[in-house]
């Protein structure tokens, strides 16, 4: 038996619904990701045309389905939050989740694998009411990889004090079926609590890229994350750059990497991380939570506090290279004081 052929479909701000969409231009492609989503099947290819991708879109929601998008370049084509509209995400833990009106650029939710490639998601500073913008939400036991691109303006313009908007969320809320996302040399910057958050069920594979904040925050902002791994959830962050994750004062600390209540092994390893308040940060708040960890070859310079562990199972730290703030010669590198964090 033969495999069906994979189709490819084409998709442009300037195009219609109603067009054929089998060809690039505005006369033959659609105008909407959704509807280009509704045709394919699954094994599917998106185009994307250069240009901004705005209000005609809607939400996106995708996840129902395995394809693939693919933009003409992060530097050239652009996915904005929509400027008015919001679709119900659950938040807190999963048994008892808390309906919130969100607005994503895109949401995947569902069984499938969806894959982006030279996009960039830009969530254009349009902060619900409810605080929560995100550039792309995964959740509900749908996979991901995210390659080749950038997200951006995740926050409200001037930055403020809501902890809500957040670059990447990968939410496994879906506790039979987990979300695996692999981000891989994107581009995280004007975020406003967090570059990425994992919670629960889901598995992040951060490879390459950077990820950057605002620079040193004081009180009325958000003490910034630029990766948390947390409530169960694990994974690799490897290779990745994270810079300018800076908070005063003392009440709370911006960190690059907080792992919070992970289950099993989580790798950090040949990341290259400057001037955060603090490197990295493993945390087990709980007795019977399985957190560890494996920190190797990882160079952190102007921080605070270069990785703080705090209760957990196991942590292997190997051949990590600090070069802290000359204000912070007097502390130890290696902090495991209670409630440190």
């Amino acid at each position: 038996m033969s495999l069906a052929a994979q189709t490819t479909w084409y998709v442009d701000p300037a195009g219609s619904d109603a067009n054929t969409g089998t060809a690039a231009g505005a006369a033959s492609a659609f105008q909407t990701i959704n509807f280009a989503n509704s045709v394919a099947v699954s094994g599917d290819a998106i185009i994307l045309a250069a240009g901004t991708f705005g209000d005609e879109q809607g939400i996106i929601v995708l996840g129902d389905k395995n394809v693939i998008l693919i933009g003409a370049g992060a530097d050239q084509t652009v996915i904005q939050a929509h400027s008015t509209l919001t679709t119900n995400i659950n938040r807190g833990f999963p048994g008892s989740p808390v309906p919130t009106e969100q607005r994503p650029v895109v949401l995947v939710q569902g069984s499938a694998k969806v894959r982006f490639r030279d996009i960039t998601f830009d969530g254009n500073f349009q902060v619900p009411a409810t605080g929560h913008l995100a550039g792309l939400v995964f959740r509900d036991g749908a996979d991901g990889h995210v390659e080749d691109c950038v997200v951006r303006n995740c926050r409200a313009n001037p930055l403020n004090s809501s902890q809500g908007p957040v670059g990447i969320v990968v939410r496994g809320d879906n506790l039979s079926d987990p979300c695996n996302v692999t981000v891989r040399n994107c581009g995280i910057h004007d975020f406003g609590k967090a570059g990425i958050v994992t919670f629960f069920n889901a598995t992040l594979d951060l490879g390459e890229g950077y990820i950057r904040g605002a620079g040193h925050l004081g009180a009325g902002l958000p003490a910034q994350l630029g990766v948390q791994v947390s409530y169960d959830s694990n994974g690799q962050i490897r290779g990745t750059s994270f810079g300018d994750l800076y908070y005063t004062p003392a009440t709370y600390a911006a960190t690059a990497i907080v792992a919070y209540d992970t289950d099993g092994v989580l790798v950090i390893d040949d990341c290259h991380i400057g001037n955060c308040e603090q490197g990295i940060n493993c945390v087990q708040s709980a007795a019977g939570n399985n957190a560890s960890a494996i920190i190797r070859e990882n160079e952190i310079h102007g921080a605070e506090t270069a990785i703080a562990i705090d209760d957990v199972n196991f942590a292997q730290v190997l051949g990590n290279k600090f070069n802290l703030r000359s204000g912070a010669l007097g502390d130890t590198v290696w902090d495991n004081r209670a409630g440190h964090v």
